[in-house]
């Protein structure tokens, strides 16, 4: 094809590539800008004519990643009957394709996970927990707010979104992998189940307060565990006997305990929030758990029903007429 044809479709690869890096956290091509192999090769020359077929439509690539067999691999407890766990392309680890063990040549799924990037991070744990957005904050207190409080909090805030990878400067060009300074950095500011940088002098009700308000009196630890795992990992279970037995250690009492038995509530439910907002499954991308759909926890806050959070999503992504959400809060796209 002739140039101009020609730089069209590199600008075209070019875009399918970020688009597929910022969702899965790894480039289609290696320093060289090329792919390393014939599988990242095919698969973004699927991705580049998924979006110039469309007319460079942005929402058709994303939906061409997300819809992708390896946006979701599964987990390795789900190898489980396969006769090795190496059973994905070399997408993600491209260099194994000369491994001497000729298994080892595939990817498996621990190859894709990967830390969400850190502004998806941060807009998880602010919306999870009701916090004011921390860019906002920055914002308004950038844009001539007054006082030594606010103007501290204000270098915090820059200080932290730097400090964990946000691309604020051309001197801080931003990171997506995690390292040991951006963990003490995440489970020093916001890790502690907190609002780090609130901005009056009375603190606001987050939803771990709206959880403790609205559960009635005789609920156990156990209701009140399983809705904070359901609303900041999306797993509102408790099978596992090892797992109930850190639970009941970071809450510093038995999960059948009634709330009206616990002098300090608040306490005890913020130190296993913390422990969920430090953990892989917060912070993580590409190794999703068990699917949980129909799984509603006993205590359900006022706004956090999964139809009420997915109709929320449905008006925030799509026209009225493109998506609408069934009873138990599956998201359902429209087949025109």
């Amino acid at each position: 094809m002739d140039g101009e044809e020609a730089f069209a479709w590199l600008v075209s690869m070019n875009t399918a590539e970020k688009v597929w890096e910022e969702v899965m956290g790894r480039p289609l091509t290696v320093a060289h800008s090329f792919p390393r192999n014939r599988y990242q090769r095919d698969l973004l020359q699927y991705l580049t004519e998924a979006f110039v077929e469309d007319a460079f439509s942005l929402k058709s690539l994303v939906a061409a990643v997300v819809l992708h067999p390896y946006f979701n691999p599964g987990m390795p407890e789900q190898c489980e009957g396969l006769e090795s766990p190496y059973y994905l392309a070399p997408v993600f680890d491209p260099w194994v394709v000369t491994h001497e063990t000729p298994e080892l040549r595939l990817n498996n799924p621990g190859d894709a996970a990967e830390r969400l990037p850190p502004r998806v991070l941060l807009g998880a744990v602010t919306e999870a927990l009701d916090w004011p957005p921390i860019d906002a904050l920055i914002y308004d207190l950038g844009m001539g707010s007054e006082g030594h409080e606010q103007e501290e909090h204000l270098e915090d805030a820059r200080a932290f979104e730097i400090d964990i990878g946000v691309f604020l400067l051309d001197g801080e060009t931003g990171f997506r992998s995690n390292n040991f300074g951006a963990g003490l950095a995440w489970e020093d500011v916001v890790g502690r189940c907190v609002n780090p940088f609130p901005q009056a002098e009375e603190p606001e009700q987050d939803w771990i307060d709206l959880l403790l308000s609205e559960a009635p009196q005789d609920a156990s630890l156990e209701d009140l565990s399983l809705a904070l795992k359901d609303r900041l990992i999306g797993r509102p279970d408790l099978s596992d006997p090892g797992e109930r037995e850190l639970v009941e250690a970071l809450l510093a009492h038995p999960l059948d305990t009634a709330l009206s038995e616990i002098e300090d509530a608040d306490a005890s439910v913020r130190r296993l929030c913390a422990a969920l907002l430090n953990a892989p499954d917060f912070l993580l991308a590409g190794a999703p758990g068990a699917d949980m759909i129909g799984r509603d926890p006993v205590i359900i806050p006022s706004g956090s029903s999964s139809q009420e959070l997915c109709q929320t999503l449905a008006e925030v992504l799509f026209e009225a007429d493109e998506a609408d959400c069934d009873a138990e809060g599956v998201l359902l796209l429209s087949s025109d």
